[in-house]
């Protein structure tokens, strides 16, 4: 495997990008090794509201995939939320 060039920028500058779900949640998608930015835009947190249960990032070069399991927000009969997504 050949080297891979060291990341540049800080926080959100770096590989920021997202994964959109029903048009309303992101998804983070971000270079997170050893890189600090706030909770909810770490990679894997719900953009702006729910930060990820850890940190998996891998150094830059390595391979990196993980899985998006979302349970879609239930309404009742009167369109107020009965179960938030998660």
């Amino acid at each position: 495997m050949g080297h891979a060039a060291p990341p540049h920028g800080d926080s959100q500058e770096r590989g920021n990008s997202g994964v959109f779900l029903m048009g309303m949640y992101e998804i983070q998608v971000l270079d997170g090794w050893h890189n600090v930015t706030y909770a909810d835009g770490y990679q894997g947190a719900v953009y702006g509201q729910t930060p990820p249960l850890v940190n998996a990032s891998r150094p830059p070069g390595q391979w990196q995939t993980y899985d998006i399991i979302f349970h879609r927000p239930r309404f009742g009969p009167t369109a107020a939320c009965c179960a938030p997504p998660g």
